[in-house]
């Protein structure tokens, strides 16, 4: 079932009756709302499910992380901006190598990137403009003859 949600963007609420969800099946739900593999599996993920059903058994790690996550899509302003919410959380430090290929060219569309991410956890947005700042500081310094 997990999987079959894998690309789909409408259903918001899941409910499974009395059965529940069992650990196996948790497993493949966070994978769901959040494959952390790379940073364009973690935008290809679910970040419009915002609620599942109820839970079989005691409750692990792996429930408490797809709550954390229902909530961030539930809460974040649209599926995109919990997408790059999600990258931001488990990539700090994004490449920005394979960007230099086109020059400065995707320089203001990496800081409108990061200008759309917000957060009303005042840690994680301060790491935000770091981050942003950091990615500047990463053309400035890996382009330093079309900067000058």
């Amino acid at each position: 079932l997990a999987h079959a949600l894998g690309r789909n963007k409408s259903v918001k609420q899941l409910y499974f009756g009395q059965r529940g969800i069992t650990l196996k099946g948790s497993t493949a739900f966070l994978k769901l709302l959040c494959d952390t593999s790379s940073p364009n599996s973690i935008y290809l993920s679910n970040h419009t499910l915002h609620h599942l059903g109820s839970w079989f058994g005691t409750r692990s790690d792996v429930h408490n992380s797809i709550l954390c996550w229902l909530t961030m899509n539930k809460t974040c302003d649209t599926p995109n901006l919990t997408a790059k919410a999600k990258i931001l959380h488990f990539f700090p430090d994004l490449d920005m190598v394979p960007l230099f290929k086109w020059n400065l060219k995707p320089l203001p569309l990496v800081k409108s990137w990061f200008d759309k991410v917000t957060s009303s956890n005042d840690e994680f947005a301060a790491s935000i403009r770091n981050r942003k700042l950091s990615a500047i500081y990463k053309f400035v310094r890996g382009l330093p003859v079309l900067i000058v």
